[in-house]
Parts: structure tokens; C-alpha cells; sequence
């Protein structure tokens, strides 16, 4: 009875320092209590350490060693050790008294063996759901027999540390969570300066051959050959700086997640079209060949505009890195039927330099790209390859590279696309681009055409009318989109073959004016043809365009290719 009062009152002063001290102090302290009013060598609670599934002793009160986190144990060995069958009753105590040296290799015993001990005794602290830890007691003599009221006051006191061992437990895992934070807005602030670091050089190259060109364009004012050169040089020039803006636009929007897809029928003949449109500048330069096959007359849906970058972002990879005369190929095909999805395979390949195996495993890397000067310039900003990536990803597709150095690169990508009949007949053709061998030069058809020029920005206006003023296409200028709406009005029905709408304007915005235009009850209101120009190329902007009533977006700055393309496809 004295020794069930003694260690009773052992269990209520445990329970009171819990009480009055909080985790950090209150837990040594009632080990070094149990310790001394047990006449104990030694006292340690085991948790699970920082390591998955790794006990290490978090608290420890022992006055002549100190072990530390030296002791560390499988979770489930300690578990599975000796004497242990139940999570109920005294069987969850595990009693070892003059533990045989061969059985060192049992984890408990291991702990013994460390300490020197021959007899200790643990209790699991833990409730009917959840596992937090041990208790463990022990003496450095090795005749100590635990009695049955030493083994209840330890299930007692393991059932005290419970609370003490969650909260211990969740602030541990507050501060994980508020250091991986940490980790992550640093390595954020880390990919950032490294993006803007990366941006500033590609962007600097490009403008200091823009500046250095009109310096020598001055100087040589006289010289028509000079001239011409400069000229070249400086629209290549403004070629890199808009396709470095547009992937960084692209980046960003992977980035927040605001992708979205705009699926529409197209035949592959449109698609040709498109292509060739986009690497005609490559092809020139260099005079490479450029071969496209495909099944034709195949109408499919899917999103066209994402599957023309990603098929732009690896052409322009191959003819960077191929040397002049050399040939790039696109070869589409058909690889499976699924429903109504029809798996197609696009295969780009190129004769170029080739790819080493290093740099292969991190090509989809952001700004990777391999030091190869070809033709004396080391090309691209290294974004491409992302891109593409990220689009084939986003298209339900893959992507795979093949290549090494000196054999060329093939880049092979599937992309489910649809084909419905039903859907197939309801097909308008519309779209597309010009092929290489029209050209945009001064002809008949364009006489007497009249274009109205929504835009605000007077610059842009100046360019938009002598673009079209070369082709002899009458324009008027509205400032903004009142403007506009009052011009229209004012003019027969028919008077205008076209209107080219920019989407931010003062006093009324390109999408209001539109919408008035389409419900103004004219005979023209719902044909006539109104483009969307605009600065904001992301896919939220477009696709208000179109609900307002615009039948295509332009994104500024715009080419004269582009400009010409749009009014031939809609107007001629």
C-alpha cells in the first residue's frame, strides 16, 4: 500500500508540472521527477526523429551520460521488439531484466547495450488511434526487478505525455512547415533573379544591335547597300525581341496555372499554311529546305493556336542549329484511333549539329541551351524547348527527343486531335495563312478596298495606314472606339471592307465598340469582317475578343506579313 501511495503521488506531481511548465522545460523536468523519486538511473523519451520512420530520443535525463540523439531505431522494429503482442493492458509493457549479450541487435537492447544497463523498462505513449512515442526506464543495476506498481506508474505517466508529445508534435511540424516555406520563398526570390538575370541579357543583345544599326544607318545615310543591311538586321533583331517577349508571356502563364484551351476544326493544309508563314524569315536567311507532309483533306479539333507554338518552338530550334542548305522535315501522321480522339504523330527532324547526352537529360530545363556557336552566333534564349513541353502537356500529349552530335535531332509529339462527322460538315473553311510563294506586293484586288482604324496610339495608327496605304488600301482613322461607331454609322452600309479594332482605347474600348457595331441592325453589322489588335496576347484577352463579336486577334507589334494574311484571308 505505501509503495501504490508513493508512486500515486509520483503520477499527480508528473501530472502537475505538465501542468505549470510547457513542453520544452516541462518534459525534462518530469523525467529528472521520475527519475529521482524512483531511485532510477535514467529516464528518455523516444519520438520519431526527423528521418521517415526513425525513433531518436527527443528528451533525455540521465546525470552521468548524455547521449543525445546518438540513439536512433526503425519505428517498427520498436514496434516489433521483444515481449510485445497488444496495445492493451500491461502487455504493452516490455520487461527485459539481465538481457542476454547475444540479442544486442534488437533495438531496446542496443539502447541497454549503449547505456551499459541490463534492466530497463518502456511503456508506449499513445492513444486508441495514434502512436506518438516511448517511455523508457532504466537502471544501472543490474539485479533491479520492476514490480507490478512500478510498471502501472509507467503506463500512467506514458499516458500523461501524451498531450505533451502531440503538441511537441505539431510544433514541430510548424516550424517544418514554416521552414520549407522559407525554403521555398527563397529558392522563388532565387528562380526569379535568375529569370530576370537571363531576360536582361537576351533582351540587351537584341536592342544593341536595334540601336547600333540606326547609329550606322546615320552615318551611311547616302549608301543604299548600307542601308539595306541595316535594315535586315534590325527586322531580325525585332524578330528575337517579340519572340523572347512571347515565351516569357507564356512562361508566366504556366507559372499561374491560367492556360486554357480553345479548341476549333482545322484541316492540315491550314496548318501548313501557318507553319510556313512562321518560318519563312528562318528560310530565307539560311535557304535551308523545309519539307511538311500530311494526310490531306483530314479536317480534325483541337487547339490550333497551341499546337502551332509547340510545332514553331521545335522548327525553330532545328533551323537555328542547322547549317545553311540543310534540310528540316515535319512528318504528320495518324498512330491510333481512340473513340472518337485520333492520336497524331508530328516527327521533326533536321540534319543539324545535334545534341550532346548531357545536355539531352535537361533540354526541357528554362534557359538551357548548349554553347554551339553555328554560323558564328550562339541562337535562341532557351525557352523553347519549355514551352513546348509545357503545351504538349497541357494538350494531353508527349514529347521525346532523340539526337546526338553530328547525327541531327528528331523530336517526335503526340497530340490527340478530334474527328465527328457530324461536327466535320458543319466545318467553314476560314483561317490560315498565305503560302511561300504568294507575296503581299501591290496588286488590283486590293484597289478601292477602304479599312477603318480604330487605334489610339497615334505611332501604331501612322504604320497600320502606310502598310496599307503600299497596297493601295484606302484607310480612316478613328482615336478611339466612339469614334469609331459614329464612322461607321455615318457611311453606307458595305462602305467599309473591314475594321481593324484596337482592345484599349479611351472613352469606349475596342470590345464595347464592337459590340455596338454587331447590334447596330445594319445589313453589314453581323459580316463585316473586324480584327482585334492588341498588346495582350493572353488567352482570357482573345477569347473576349471573340465573344464580343471579332472574328480574329492581331497581337502587337504587328508584322506586315500578318497584317496582309488577315486581310487577304477576310477580305479578298
Amino acid at each position: 500500500m505505501e509503495e501504490e501511495k508513493k508512486y500515486s503521488e509520483l503520477a499527480n506531481e508528473i501530472c502537475r508540472i505538465l501542468i505549470l511548465n510547457d513542453e520544452e522545460s516541462g518534459l525534462p523536468e518530469a523525467l529528472k521527477c521520475i527519475t529521482l523519486k524512483m531511485g532510477l538511473s535514467g529516464a528518455v523519451v523516444f519520438m520519431p526523429g526527423d528521418k521517415p520512420f526513425v525513433m531518436k530520443s527527443q528528451c533525455i535525463y540521465e546525470p552521468e551520460k548524455r547521449l543525445g540523439d546518438m540513439l536512433e531505431f526503425s519505428f517498427s522494429e520498436l514496434l516489433d521488439d521483444g515481449g510485445y503482442k497488444s496495445r492493451s493492458g500491461e502487455e504493452r509493457i516490455i520487461f527485459n531484466n539481465r538481457v542476454n549479450a547475444d540479442s544486442f541487435q534488437k533495438p531496446l537492447d542496443l539502447f541497454a547495450a549503449k547505456l551499459g544497463v541490463e534492466s530497463y523498462l518502456m511503456a508506449r505513449i499513445e492513444n486508441s488511434f495514434d502512436y506518438l512515442g516511448a517511455l523508457v526506464l532504466y537502471d544501472m543495476d543490474n539485479e533491479h526487478i520492476w514490480t507490478d506498481e512500478e510498471k502501472q506508474v509507467t503506463v500512467e505517466i506514458a499516458g500523461l505525455l501524451y498531450g505533451v508529445l502531440l503538441k511537441i508534435r505539431r510544433h514541430e511540424t510548424e516550424m517544418q512547415l514554416l521552414e520549407d516555406s522559407k525554403r521555398e520563398a527563397r529558392e522563388s526570390r532565387e528562380i526569379k533573379n535568375r529569370f530576370l538575370s537571363n531576360i536582361s541579357h537576351e533582351i540587351r543583345t537584341p536592342l544593341y544591335s536595334i540601336m547600333g544599326m540606326t547609329t550606322i544607318m546615320r552615318h551611311n545615310s547616302s549608301d543604299p547597300a548600307v542601308l539595306e543591311q541595316c535594315v535586315e538586321k534590325i527586322e531580325g533583331s525585332s524578330r528575337q525581341m517579340i519572340e523572347l517577349f512571347n515565351k516569357c508571356i507564356d512562361i508566366t502563364l504556366f507559372d499561374d496555372n491560367t492556360v486554357m484551351l480553345s479548341n476549333s476544326w482545322f484541316t492540315f493544309e491550314d496548318l501548313e499554311k501557318d507553319i510556313r508563314m512562321d518560318v519563312r524569315p528562318m528560310t530565307d536567311v539560311c535557304e535551308q529546305k523545309f519539307v511538311i507532309e500530311y494526310p490531306e483533306g483530314t479536317q480534325v479539333c483541337g487547339d490550333r493556336e497551341k499546337l502551332i507554338k509547340i510545332l514553331d518552338c521545335i522548327l525553330a530550334n532545328a533551323f537555328k542549329f542547322t547549317r545553311e542548305s540543310g534540310e528540316i522535315s515535319l512528318k504528320i501522321s495518324c498512330k491510333a484511333v481512340h473513340g472518337s480522339k485520333y492520336i497524331y504523330e508530328f516527327v521533326i527532324r533536321d540534319d543539324g549539329i545535334g545534341m550532346n547526352p548531357e545536355f539531352l537529360k535537361k533540354a526541357f530545363e528554362p534557359f538551357t541551351k548548349e554553347l554551339i556557336r553555328l554560323n558564328g552566333t550562339i541562337n535562341g534564349a532557351g525557352l523553347g524547348m519549355t514551352i513546348a513541353k509545357h503545351l504538349v502537356e497541357i494538350l494531353h500529349g508527349e514529347i521525346d527527343i532523340l539526337s546526338a552530335p553530328g547525327e541531327g535531332t528528331c523530336v517526335t509529339i503526340t497530340i490527340p486531335l478530334e474527328r465527328d462527322e457530324e461536327e466535320i460538315k458543319q466545318y467553314l473553311p476560314g483561317g490560315g495563312s498565305l503560302s511561300d510563294d504568294e507575296d503581299y506586293s501591290f496588286t488590283e484586288m486590293y484597289i478601292g478596298r477602304r479599312m477603318l482604324v480604330a487605334e489610339d496610339n497615334t505611332l501604331m495608327a501612322e504604320i497600320l495606314i502606310e502598310l496599307l496605304g503600299y497596297r493601295g488600301i484606302e484607310a480612316d482613322l478613328a482615336c478611339n472606339g466612339r469614334e469609331a461607331v459614329e464612322m461607321y454609322r455615318s457611311h453606307d452600309e458595305f462602305y467599309y471592307d473591314m475594321i481593324l479594332m484596337d482592345l484599349q482605347m479611351p472613352e469606349m474600348d475596342g470590345y464595347e465598340a464592337t459590340g455596338l457595331i454587331r447590334a447596330s441592325g445594319r445589313a453589314d453589322a453581323g459580316i463585316i469582317p473586324i480584327a482585334a489588335l492588341s498588346a495582350d496576347t493572353f488567352d482570357d484577352a482573345i477569347a473576349r475578343a471573340m465573344e464580343s463579336g471579332m472574328n480574329v486577334h492581331l497581337s502587337k507589334p504587328i508584322s506586315e506579313s500578318a497584317l496582309m494574311n488577315t486581310i487577304s484571308r477576310f477580305v479578298l
